[in-house]
């Protein structure tokens, strides 16, 4: 071979032409057909990735040679060691780029050595090392954030949109939105929930939202790391609640106009949330069973499906509570046509907040309860006071656990919800029969 090539330099031939025949190469060199065959290298598209009109290394119009196995370039620079390595990237329009990475992999003090910083450069250039390694679509918090709530969010319940929106809005992307998304770590997140004021269930549901973003970006292919491991959160404060006590739950039902006493008493029995008993429909009830089915839930004044899967369910409620539906039924209830229990003067889905304020606030201040709540520091009681009570009482009356969580929809109990039936056991009876008993009024008052 090599005195071939010394013949044809001697020819005056700097290289082949780009469009010789086999016989046209055969010839040159003097040699016959099958040699030229079996002594030609086929040329394999894999080895370069075409990349015409794509910007690689400031150039435009080269091709982009395969990526190999990369170590970086580490340097110590002002008592912080600086990683260095290229990466390829699916730009917005789709191009495949090759970029330069910067980043601080920590400082002299954490990794004494360089042989230390580069075993921490190593793990992070795993994946970009990996042998199925493939280029990520890039972006922004803000930008991918806008993207999710376009095509996720709007998935979601009409509650959860508000909250979810709200701190993407004002918390999230104000704090996070010029960052890429590879950018992100566990150390920016952390010290993130170190900086936020307020209780320590904002900033839990803050990083609740943020984690719905960041698992769609993984699922996407944005990003494969998890900055929220090892996350700490600041220590919960004992949150100054209130929950009623029978005997006030009593004087509520007693002092509530006539054509909402069912309601109350209904919240202080089931201890359903008052959503649901927004959205409680007439054919939810088996009269003959007693027992109620929750499939639904309403959210200022609008239906929605409950607030969890578990939340779909059906329980007893008491013999006399039954009887109380009934002359509610009688003597209150409206026909509409979503077909409630209870509805507002319209005939739309009641808002809760509203009939706190219009109905259960004045009651509140009639009983002279609001006095004990200022005096207590507490702000405001809502309709969510019975259901702690209903609570507190099954776990005084020794209701079996697996029970209360039922009832309260807390438990992923498998239910068949296809004809509205469910078979109510003996302590699930047993629990509405005792709270209703502590409810009940006269039987005089009842009918």
């Amino acid at each position: 071979m090599t005195q071939l090539v010394n013949q044809l330099a001697a020819t005056g031939v700097a290289a082949f032409p780009p469009l010789l025949s086999i016989e046209q190469v055969a010839d040159i060199f003097g040699t016959t057909i099958e040699w030229v065959n079996s002594h030609s290298r086929p040329v394999n598209p894999s080895i370069k990735i075409p990349t015409k009109g794509i910007e690689v290394n400031g150039q435009i119009g080269k091709s982009m040679a395969r990526r190999r196995y990369q170590r970086g370039q580490l340097s110590s620079i002002e008592g912080n060691w600086i990683a260095r390595w290229r990466e390829d990237i699916i730009a917005s329009n789709g191009e495949v780029r090759r970029v330069r990475r910067k980043e601080t992999i920590g400082n002299v003090k954490e990794y004494p050595t360089k042989r230390l910083a580069q075993r921490e450069l190593d793990r992070r250039l795993k994946e970009v090392n990996a042998e199925d390694y493939k280029p990520r679509p890039q972006a922004t918090f803000a930008e991918f954030a806008e993207r999710w709530m376009d095509s996720v969010m709007k998935q979601h319940k009409p509650s959860s949109q508000s909250s979810e929106k709200s701190n993407l809005n004002c918390v999230l992307v104000p704090h996070f939105g010029p960052k890429g998304l590879k950018d992100i770590t566990a150390e920016s997140v952390q010290v993130f929930v170190a900086s936020l004021e307020g209780s320590p269930k904002t900033a839990r549901n803050l990083i609740c939202t943020m984690r719905l973003v960041w698992n769609t970006a993984r699922t996407w292919g944005y990003v494969v790391h998890d900055p929220f491991q090892g996350l700490r959160f600041p220590e919960a404060a004992k949150q100054n609640t209130y929950n009623f006590t029978v005997e006030e739950s009593l004087a509520i039902i007693d002092a509530a106009p006539e054509q909402w006493k069912a309601f109350f008493w209904l919240l202080a029995e089931t201890g359903m949330r008052p959503g649901e008993l927004a959205g409680l429909k007439v054919d939810g009830i088996d009269w003959q069973a007693g027992t109620i089915c929750i499939e639904q839930s309403v959210w200022q004044g609008k239906l929605q499906s409950p607030k969890t899967r578990a939340a779909i369910r059906t329980f007893a409620i008491s013999s006399n509570l039954v009887q109380r539906l009934r002359k509610y039924q009688r003597d209150h209830w409206t026909r509409n046509e979503l077909g409630l229990m209870f509805a507002s003067k319209r005939r739309n889905p009641l808002s809760m907040d509203n009939f706190r304020n219009r109905v259960l606030n004045p009651i509140l201040k009639h009983l002279e309860i609001d006095i004990k709540l200022k005096a207590m520091g507490i702000k405001r009681c809502g309709n969510y006071a019975f259901r702690h009570m209903n609570a507190t009482v099954m776990d005084e009356i020794g209701t079996p656990l697996k029970t209360r969580q039922h009832r309260l929809g807390h438990a992923r109990i498998e239910t068949t919800m296809a004809h509205y039936t469910h078979k109510v056991d003996a302590d699930d009876r047993g629990a509405a029969e005792a709270i209703g008993s502590m409810l009940s009024p006269t039987r005089e008052t009842i009918m």
